[in-house]
């Protein structure tokens, strides 16, 4: 659960069709670590470890990849490593997750197509499957996007389906409520990718359709780029306030 949600969450936090390019949303280029801090209610929280991330773009397609290792308030290490390819006309989708959790190890990849009229993905490997999509989904960046596009326009409430291909091989149903918006900081007060206004969003996640029990909800300060400044994620006992503490520019590589 605490793996997958926390990678949707890092890569969408987060288009009127399946087909439609970015709009609005200027989305960074960049390369973040963030620190993680984790606690339950029954004792005090500590920095136990980080998650590193990267969003570039190559020819036509948003390259993303996602290194994390830390450890849960029961002693539990985790770790996984991610990378995925998302064209921009949002057709294609590959994705490819490591997961080493309690001395297991854990492997899934594939890829994804989507048109104006249904998307399919396929998970290759020892567990291969084929997963019917409904043409509203939205890959991550597109979710991100889509997402912006939505605050900007002023509106609070958005809920779309979306495919990351690590949340349990399914999709999920993603609604975002959207807060009052936040200013930017004052100019030279903090790192340049970080100096645009935002919002405060929380995240639910359902199972596909929407319509059974929330699976789990987080919190996210969203800037107008598309980075996640801070995240607070809360399953039951188990609590993690993520947040940044380095950022850099990613140049985009050109064909």
């Amino acid at each position: 659960m605490v793996r997958s949600s926390l990678y949707t969450i890092m890569l969408a936090a987060v288009a009127s069709g399946s087909l439609a390019p970015l709009q609005a949303a200027e989305i960074a280029l960049y390369d973040a670590t963030y620190r993680v801090v984790t606690g339950d209610n029954g004792g005090e929280p500590g920095q136990s470890g980080e998650i590193r991330q990267r969003l570039g773009r190559e020819c036509r397609d948003w390259v993303y990849s996602q290194d994390a290792a830390f450890e849960l308030p029961d002693n539990q290490a985790m770790a996984w490593q991610t990378s995925t390819r998302e064209s921009m006309d949002a057709t294609e989708y590959q994705f490819d997750m490591t997961t080493r959790s309690d001395g297991s190890l854990d492997h899934v990849q594939g890829t994804a197509v989507m048109n104006a009229y249904s998307g399919r993905a396929v998970f290759t490997g020892p567990e291969s499957a084929v997963l019917r999509m409904e043409p509203e989904t939205l890959f991550p960046t597109q979710f991100t996007s889509a997402l912006i596009d939505r605050a900007e326009s002023g509106d609070r409430y958005f809920s779309v389906p979306v495919f990351s291909g690590v949340d349990g091989r399914q999709v999920v149903q993603v609604t975002a409520v959207i807060g009052d918006p936040f200013d930017a900081p004052p100019a030279g007060t903090t790192a340049s990718l970080l100096g645009h206004r935002g919002w405060p969003v929380t995240l639910a996640y359902f199972n596909d359709g929407g319509d059974g029990d929330m699976r789990y909800q987080v919190h996210v300060d969203l800037l107008a780029n598309g980075i996640a400044r801070s995240i607070e994620f809360q399953d039951g006992d188990l609590r993690l306030s993520i947040s940044i503490s380095t950022i850099e520019f990613v140049a985009p590589v050109d064909c």
